[in-house]
């Protein structure tokens, strides 16, 4: 999925136990490097990321992470760090208690490019999991 220049790709949406855990590239394919480019847990207390299950049910993300930054919900509610173009990084996200009968989500994040301001929602749609 690509969106203003932004570009995520899922790598795997995996199921362990109760969690669901995704795992992605986020691409800067701008010209110029996105300075303080920021991956959002949380905005003023409510979680902002999150699956939704091919069942319609919402889970909030608990762990978003870009490169070797985390954010989770009991600590930092973000990452930040500086998108050079055309260089991929990893990043990861994990929801918690979502159902045993779960085939595929859709992942929602919330992001800060760093450019011009603004907050933006990036969806990529219909993930299937695998065990």
């Amino acid at each position: 999925m690509e969106q203003d220049r932004l570009r995520v790709d899922i790598d795997t949406c995996k199921k362990a136990h109760d969690e669901v855990i995704c795992t992605f590239l986020v691409t800067n394919r701008r010209e110029a490097p996105i300075a303080n480019f920021e991956l959002t847990l949380t905005s003023n207390g409510s979680v902002v990321s999150y699956l939704i299950d091919n069942l319609g049910n919402q889970y909030p993300a608990t762990v978003l992470k870009l490169g070797s930054h985390v954010a989770e919900n009991n600590a930092h509610h973000s990452t930040r760090l500086t998108l050079e173009p055309d260089l991929p990084v990893k990043g990861s996200l994990i929801a918690s208690k979502v159902l045993r009968e779960v085939s595929n989500v859709s992942l929602s994040l919330v992001y800060f490019d760093g450019i011009g301001g603004g907050w933006h929602r990036i969806t990529v749609r219909n993930v299937p999991l695998t065990d």
